[in-house]
C-alpha cells in the first residue's frame, strides 16, 4: 500500500521513451554514416546531426541552466531536440531507400 500515484513516474516514463528514440536515431545516423551508397552531399549533414546526438545531454544541460528550464519544460525540450534529430535521420534513411527502389 506504500505505492501511490505520483507525476514523477509519468515524467520518468516519458523521459525513458525520449531516450529510446534518441538511441534509435543515433543508431540510424551511425548506420547512414557507414553506408557506402549514401550521397556524398548528405555526409556532412549526417555528421552534424550525429555530433548533435552525441552531445545532446551536454547541450540540454547548458540550455536548461541558461534559460532556467526545469521539470516538464525540460522534458519538452528533450523531446523536441530528440524529435528533430529523429526526423532528420528518418528522412535521410527514406531518401536512401527510395533511391534504391528507383534504381531497380
Amino acid at each position: 500500500r506504500g505505492v501511490e500515484f505520483d507525476w514523477k513516474y509519468i515524467q520518468m516514463s516519458f523521459d525513458a521513451n525520449v531516450s529510446l528514440v534518441q538511441h534509435i536515431s543515433t543508431a540510424a545516423l551511425v548506420w547512414l554514416w557507414s553506408r557506402t551508397d549514401l550521397q556524398k552531399s548528405f555526409l556532412p549533414l549526417v555528421m552534424v546531426f550525429m555530433t548533435l546526438a552525441c552531445y545532446r545531454p551536454l547541450l540540454i544541460e547548458v540550455l536548461s541552466h541558461v534559460f532556467g528550464i526545469h521539470s516538464w519544460s525540460l522534458l519538452l525540450l528533450k523531446a523536441t531536440f530528440t524529435s528533430c534529430i529523429g526526423i532528420v535521420a528518418l528522412q535521410l534513411y527514406l531518401t536512401l531507400t527510395n533511391g534504391k527502389q528507383n534504381r531497380t
